[in-house]
Formats: structure tokens, sequence, C-alpha cells
């Protein structure tokens, strides 16, 4: 069985060493700077990874397009290479792989994904005409999928299901997003 190997590009070391001495020195830094010490194209990668959010983790904005390093310290290069990677296969729940999931909640999300890019190519197709009215009603449908897959994923099927139903229903999304994200 092959194991799933990363591999860390040279303009990654050359990030992940130029933001170490950032750190270590406490100096502040501008995209531009990155562009020069790693041989990243700036608006094409630089800036796109920044608007992307992609580097977060590790550069901080501290106002007139200058930055600071963070969290570069105390991690190795390939944790690093792990967590600025596009080509990761986790999803947002809790680092797990999709593969992982209770096999309804894998199933929702799978069909959200779906069910999300729908919607969006129904708005950009600029001959609907109902365009936003079909993009909401998908995209409402995807996110009610993915959020019911979060109770399935920690306490089984059952928690999405109404038990005062005579006819077997499934919970709201308001029902769901209320047990997700209690107001007090």
């Amino acid at each position: 069985m092959k194991k799933n190997t990363l591999r860390i590009t040279d303009k990654q070391k050359k990030l992940f060493i130029f933001l170490q001495k950032m750190e270590r020195t406490k100096k502040e830094f501008t995209l531009e700077e990155i562009a020069e010490q790693t041989g990243y194209p700036l608006k094409g990668t630089v800036k796109a990874k920044m608007s992307r959010n992609e580097w977060n983790p590790f550069i901080k904005p501290i106002g007139n397009n200058k930055y600071n390093s963070v969290g570069t310290l105390n991690i190795q290069l390939e944790t690093f290479a792990r967590k600025i990677s596009t080509k990761k296969s986790i999803s947002p729940y809790d680092g797990k792989k999709i593969g992982s999931f209770h096999p309804e909640a894998r199933e929702l999300i799978l069909v959200s994904k779906s069910e999300f890019i729908l919607a969006i190519e129904l708005f950009n197709r600029p001959s609907a005409p109902n365009r936003l009215d079909a993009f909401l009603t998908h995209f409402v449908a995807a996110f009610e999928k993915l959020l019911k897959a979060k109770p399935i994923e920690h306490k089984g099927i059952e928690a999405i299901w109404r038990k005062s139903s005579k006819n077997k229903k499934t919970k709201s999304i308001r029902e769901i997003i209320n047990e997700i994200y209690p107001l007090e």
C-alpha cells in the first residue's frame, strides 16, 4: 500500500526559512519581500494565496502592507508544508479525512458538495431567468446537508430525526443550527 506523502517544493522550503527568520528576529516584512526571497510570483502566487488565506496560519497583517510571521519556530518543515498545501484531502470537520466519517455523514458531505457546485453553476448561468432563486434554493439545501453531517458524526443518524413526528421527518435547518450553536 502506497503511503500518501507530501512533496515539499524548494519555494515552500524558502518560505519556511524566510518566515522563521522573520519570526526569530521579530521583523516586519512585505509581500514583495516574500516574492523576492522565495521565488514565488508576487501577483500569481503570493497575493493570491494571501487573499485566499492559505498562508494565514503563519503570516499576519499588521497594517500599511506590512506583515509578521507567527507559529513557525516550533514546527517542522513537513507540518508547515501540510498546513499551507492546497492539495490536502482534509475536510473542515476536525481535520478528519472524508473517508473516516460515519457513512451517512460522509454521504451528506459529498451530496452537499455537489449541491454547492450546482448552486454556483446556476448563479453563473446568465441565461437562467430565476438564477438567484435557484442559487439560494440549492445553496440552503447544501448548507443544511453539511450541517446535518455534524450531529450524525457525533451522535449517530438518530440525531437528525424528529422524535415527536408521526411521519419520519428530519429536523429543520433551524433546529440543527440551534443544536450546534445554541443561544445562551
